[in-house]
């Protein structure tokens, strides 16, 4: 199968703040009441060209349409012919099903400012289409989406914004209960060459046309993290959703990217260890899970999988705008169905300062088909 290489932007919970310039990467934001002037902020215009952008939820703190004007106006600055969001938790007015508590966001009060009333589900419509219609914006509901891209690459991509119930916020569901509909990975046919995986690293994945055997994706873009992988919480230490990485075990994207959880920032390079599960039910036991960092994600293969970096494990460069990674070639390729990149991509710390850095990825993507 042809490829064309592809350079990704990731970024996630942005909370509505713009990037800091670089003349004033060591103070806060206008918008910002809970920044300090100390603390240098790593998230800073200009950001890196790429030929697709993601964000990966909480385009807000309080779902105000300020906040909304704020996120769009960051994505028309990236340098990218196309860029997709999804919802997060925070952006309640996205929500259909989302039901107002009038103490919902109480403990949001004394960081921000109250005189801006939740958007009129009408006006932030017209605002995300008047963003998709005259800049290429587009707000991605649950599902899988094809998307043809001007490198001449196309991208399947899986996005939700669905996260575990915790407290009053929207798109949650009850624990462990949410069946994210991935299409699965199917295993070549006929492998002229199996290694020990079980796949041939020489053949592409089988590519069905059918409504029930749908290709697979290269990227699963959701809003929260799977179970025991960069899901480290301060109250909790796995706070991520064991049905998700059953989907993604079935999935095996080249990249899963997602937010959430602000103090687990980092990237883990992931060695799935397994088949294929033929099922769902059979990928449920597989996929009871610990942290990766302590070796008991069974889907996966301790020994080769390898965190890439984590907030204990990094320290950005004087003017680093990203962190980048070539998923191509190297020490870090992926070849599909054998190794996932796995990112959170969050750029607000747990004090809403925007601390940490977006990703800026190099991939392999199919070539659009003439």
């Amino acid at each position: 199968m042809a490829t064309v290489k592809t350079r990704i932007l990731i970024l996630s919970d942005t909370h509505g703040l713009p990037p800091d310039s670089p003349s004033s990467s060591t103070s806060p934001s206008p918008s910002s009441t809970t920044s300090t002037s100390s603390h240098p902020h790593h998230f800073r215009t200009p950001l890196a060209p790429a030929d697709v952008a993601l964000h990966c939820g909480d385009l807000t703190k309080r779902s105000h349409i300020a906040e909304y004007r704020s996120t769009i106006a960051l994505l028309r600055r990236i340098p990218a012919p196309l860029k997709l969001f999804i919802a997060g938790n925070h952006d309640t007015s996205l929500d259909p099903a989302f039901s107002p508590h009038p103490h919902a966001h109480a403990h949001l009060a004394a960081t921000t400012p109250r005189d801006d009333p939740d958007p009129d589900r009408d006006e932030l419509a017209q605002l995300l289409e008047h963003a998709r219609a005259a800049h290429n914006i587009l707000f991605l509901p649950e599902g899988t989406h094809a998307l043809p891209l001007p490198n001449g690459a196309t991208l399947r991509i899986f996005a939700s914004p669905r996260t575990p119930e915790y407290g009053l916020w929207a798109f949650q569901y009850p624990y462990n209960q949410h069946a994210f509909p991935i299409p699965r990975f199917k295993q070549p046919d006929h492998p002229s060459a199996p290694n020990s995986s079980g796949l041939n690293p020489e053949s592409p994945p089988g590519w069905g046309s059918s409504p029930g055997n749908p290709p697979p994706v290269d990227i699963a873009m959701t809003h929260g993290p799977p179970r025991g992988i960069l899901d480290r919480a301060r109250t909790a230490p796995s706070a991520g959703c064991p049905a998700l990485l059953r989907a993604v075990a079935a999935a095996r994207p080249r990249i899963h990217c997602f937010g959430h959880i602000h103090e687990s920032w980092g990237a883990y390079l992931a060695h799935w260890r397994h088949a294929v599960p033929a099922s769902a039910s059979a990928s449920a036991s597989a996929s009871a899970s610990a942290s990766p960092e302590g070796g008991k994600v069974s889907p996966l293969d301790p020994e080769k999988s390898r965190l890439i970096a984590s907030l204990e494990h990094f320290t950005p460069v004087p003017g680093q705008r990203c962190v980048e990674l070539d998923l191509t070639q190297g020490r870090d390729a992926v070849v599909h169905g054998r190794q996932t990149l796995f990112v959170n991509a969050a750029i607000m710390d747990v004090r809403y300062r925007p601390t940490q850095l977006p990703w800026l990825i190099d991939v392999d993507l199919p070539k659009t088909e003439s």
